[in-house]
Parts: structure tokens; sequence; C-alpha cells
């Protein structure tokens, strides 16, 4: 068993993970009167693109995963952190997709929340009124 806790990421902290980790290039198609080979090259590279923008989404997660993660709790022991690393590690056990995912969607919970700021309550009125 372990217990996993996870805080909310900032709009800075996924910014910094497409500097990390930036998406593939999209190919250029090429022009309308071009040869056969060349947009038939195209879809190959288009193929290789949509599989490279896969991979970068999936190491993405990964990279914003080590970044939310601020305590694991196992019999074996605490620790406040985890690398990228031991993500992917995870990632490759049997079943370790899906407890990448179930991260991911708590942390996913975790930002879009809103968070209610803090503000003095009292149950009476105020001794002092203003000028």
């Amino acid at each position: 068993k372990a217990v996993w806790t996870v805080r909310a990421v900032s709009r800075d902290e996924v910014h910094a993970s497409y500097e990390e980790l930036p998406d593939p290039k999209m190919p250029v198609p090429p022009k309308d009167g071009a040869a056969q080979r060349l947009h038939d090259e195209f879809g190959n590279r288009v193929q290789e693109y949509t599989r490279a923008k896969a991979k970068a989404d999936e190491d993405r997660k990964l990279v914003l995963l080590a970044v939310a993660v601020v305590g694991i709790e196992t019999s074996r022991g605490n620790t406040d952190y985890v690398t990228v690393e031991q993500l992917r590690a995870l990632r490759s056990r049997p079943h370790g997709q899906q407890w990448i995912t179930l991260l991911y969607g708590a942390m996913e919970a975790a930002t879009e929340n809103d968070v209610e700021i803090p503000r003095p309550t009292s149950n009476g009125r105020s001794a002092t009124s203003q000028a």
C-alpha cells in the first residue's frame, strides 16, 4: 500500500514542462503540384510526428507529476519527492500506466479546483466605523 500526496501545479510550472520537453515540429506539407512520392513521405512524417507528440505528452505528464508529488507514504518509509526516472519505472511495470493516470488525474483535480481565499469572519458588528 502506498499513499501519494499531490498538489496543484502553477501555470508557470506547466510552461516550464513545455520548455523541458517541447512538442516536436509539425511537418510541412508539400505544395499542391508536388510529386506523389513527396505526398507519401509527408504522410510518413505525419505518422512519426503523431507518435513523437504522444510520447512528449506522456513524458510531460511525468515531469509535472514529479513537480506535484509532495509526499509518498509506504511501509518501507516516507519521502517527499519522486523523480521522473522513478515515475518512468513505475509506468513500465504491469498496471503502471493506470497508476500514472490516477496520479495525474488527482493532480489535475487539485489544479482545477477553485481556491477559496481566506477572509476574516465575525459574528458581530464591528465596534469601529469608517469615517
